[in-house]
């Protein structure tokens, strides 16, 4: 589904920060029949009416684009659901490369067309984020500073310490970094990254045989290794960042003070 155009101009002002960046989208309309469409716009009602039982205005989103079980992962892809006010509209902010490309750029969609893909499984989760943390994060996905931590060399194996590249969760997970960090510790992606390997993120580490078979059905051109520690290629393990990871860091640091389950799931029934 194209990613391209945001037909809610007053629903945040990122929409007009990153008016540029949003426009450059993938042309990949037509791909999907009417079955699809209509899946994920109920699968975006449920989100819709799961969310806004909440109080939230910033949350994880995550959806299955591709089968990963046999891995021992779930989730294929995230982005930050943005709420422009405490009881708006929902706008999610996600990395995505261009079709048929293998650069990226950072989109602003409905929660329909975040759905939209041909997802695998039509079943999301949303992670509810502490309430400092909202805060410090609105200010980020609603300005042009949600620009500082992308980079717009995409690979689907981008190693996570590295700058050269990024997959679309590397830049959620170097985004949180920039409100996790104590203020004005991440000015770059260098530094998030610095900041992430020392409060101990740990990126999915994959064998290079199951990155292969994954890149085939895909873009040849988001499979590199360049990027990552010889010693690592040596063995045949490729570190990445994953939306699994993520979770997993941020439960991590979280702490009993945070009483809301963090974790919403919600899902479509087979057909």
């Amino acid at each position: 589904m194209q990613p391209g155009r945001v037909a809610r101009r007053s629903a945040l002002a990122l929409l007009v920060a990153l008016a540029p960046a949003v426009q450059a989208g993938q042309s990949c309309a037509g791909r999907y029949d009417a079955i699809t469409y209509s899946r994920a716009f109920a699968l975006a009602q449920l989100a819709r009416a799961e969310l806004d039982k909440t109080d939230a205005r910033v949350v994880l989103l995550a959806r299955i684009g591709q089968d990963l079980s046999d891995y021992g992962l779930t989730w294929s892809h995230a982005g930050f659901a943005v709420r422009d006010h405490p009881r708006g509209r929902w706008t999610v902010v996600h990395e995505l490369n261009e079709c048929g490309t293998a650069r990226s750029a950072i989109h602003a969609q409905g929660l329909a067309n975040f759905y939209g893909d041909d997802l695998f499984a039509y079943h999301s989760a949303a992670y509810r984020l502490p309430p400092a943390l909202e805060t410090r994060l609105l200010p980020v996905l609603t300005t042009e500073a949600a620009l500082l931590t992308h980079g717009a060399d995409y690979r689907l194996t981008a190693y996570p310490f590295s700058s050269k590249y990024q997959n679309s969760n590397g830049w959620i997970i170097e985004t949180l970094a920039v409100a996790m960090a104590p203020e004005g510790t991440v000015v770059s992606r260098d530094t998030a990254q610095r900041w992430l390997r020392s409060a101990g993120y740990t990126p999915t580490t994959l064998d290079i045989g199951w990155v292969k078979r994954l890149g085939g059905r895909m873009l040849k051109d988001t499979i590199s290794f360049d990027d990552h520690p010889p010693e690592l290629r040596w063995q045949g393990r490729i570190q990445v960042a994953t939306v699994d990871s993520i979770f997993g860091f941020l439960q991590t640091r979280r702490v009993p003070a945070d009483a809301e389950p963090p974790i919403l799931s919600f899902g479509l029934t087979a057909p």
